[in-house]
């Protein structure tokens, strides 16, 4: 089967380390993939006077899935965000982001966390204004969107063999907290999936006291935001966290990290989160459609990345001095070695140096 891969490139370093994951897959895995660009984000507005090129909604929804590096939002306005119209236009309601230890580059040991979000609601909702004196921002929770976070939960938690911790803030914001708190549960106990809850600020403390209590989390938009990257860093960089966007019929894989304009250009980039996120959607694409040769190989690609990371090779940001494309060809290098290995012989790294695609 060929997958047929959407491919946003992105603003700042997205074009490196998305090029550099385009170029591991189609080495790595020849044959899997068919790469559709669609051009978008803020240098293409520079270009054009565009945001996004004419029909790039409808190439991401023809596509199996949506490999996205970071777009860039201007904070000075007057560029409407087109991560959140994303999101909109394509029902992703939930997204998804697994964190874990490093060794030797963690600062805490033992965390082995999925974040599960849900995405469209709560204060992110976009209901706003302002009033003399005052603005206001409305939080906004339905049971569909409950459920559908909590049936991702669901799913996570069972492929973990762990349970959902339910993250809220009932005691002061009763009416919807109470309502995204009694949903979830009922989802929960429908799909026979151990839960507990917990309040936001107790989970944040827990987080970095016991990290290795929580091990599936659903949490609403704004404390799911806050959440991440709080586990980010106990990770040890937002580099090393790889994120999914789902929907009913739409997924989107992108780095939870921003653009970084201020290296772009420079090779220097990690390439982690970005490789991190093509393996989460190589897995949900072999769960979605049944296909385990695919979700195997995503299960490689991540192993190769921690690999690597743990062999000592790591880019400026985390205090090494491998380049972009460097690390690349050495997860490409054990790929191809372990999927050309036969019985008896010793993992093969291929000669075959990539290039920036």
């Amino acid at each position: 089967m060929v997958y047929t891969i959407a491919v946003i490139r992105g603003d700042g370093i997205g074009p490196e380390i998305v090029g550099a994951t385009v170029s591991v897959l189609l080495g790595a895995f020849p044959g899997a993939f068919e790469f559709v660009d669609v051009e978008a984000g803020l240098e293409y507005y520079r270009r054009t006077g565009k945001r996004a090129e004419e029909g790039w909604l409808e190439k991401l929804m023809e596509a199996d899935a949506v490999l996205k590096g970071p777009l860039e939002t201007p904070k000075e306005g007057g560029f409407k965000s087109l991560n959140l119209e994303l999101r909109r236009e394509l029902g992703l309601r939930v997204s998804i982001r697994p964190f874990k230890s490093i060794p030797g580059i963690s600062p805490v040991e033992g965390l082995d966390l999925v974040l599960v979000r849900e995405l469209l609601e709560d204060v992110y909702s976009g209901v706003e204004a302002e009033f003399p004196g005052g603005a206001f921002a409305l939080k906004i929770v339905t049971v569909e969107g409950t459920r559908e976070a909590a049936s991702l939960a669901g799913e996570a938690a069972r492929m973990r063999e762990a349970r959902v911790t339910i993250l809220h803030k009932s005691t002061v914001v009763r009416k919807a907290d109470g309502l995204w708190l009694r949903v979830a549960r009922e989802t929960l106990e429908g799909m026979g999936v151990e839960h507990e809850d917990m309040l936001v600020d107790t989970a944040a403390y827990v987080m970095v006291k016991e990290p290795a209590r929580i091990r599936v989390a659903l949490a609403q938009s704004a404390a799911g935001d806050i959440l991440s990257d709080v586990a980010a860093g106990l990770v040890g960089s937002l580099g090393l966290a790889g994120s999914a966007m789902i929907g009913v019929r739409h997924m989107v894989f992108e780095p939870v990290h921003g653009s970084a304009p201020d290296i772009a250009g420079r090779g220097i980039a990690n390439p982690s989160s970005m490789l991190l996120s093509a393996s989460l959607m190589m897995q949900y694409l072999g769960q979605r459609r049944g296909d385990e040769r695919i979700a195997r190989a995503g299960r490689a690609l991540e192993a190769a990345v921690l690999a690597v990371l743990r062999s000592g090779c790591r880019t400026p940001d985390l205090g090494g001095e491998c380049s972009t494309m460097q690390f690349a060809n050495l997860v490409h290098g054990l790929l191809t070695g372990a999927l050309g290995k036969k019985k008896g012989e010793k993992p093969r790294r291929s000669g075959r140096s990539l290039r920036l695609r």
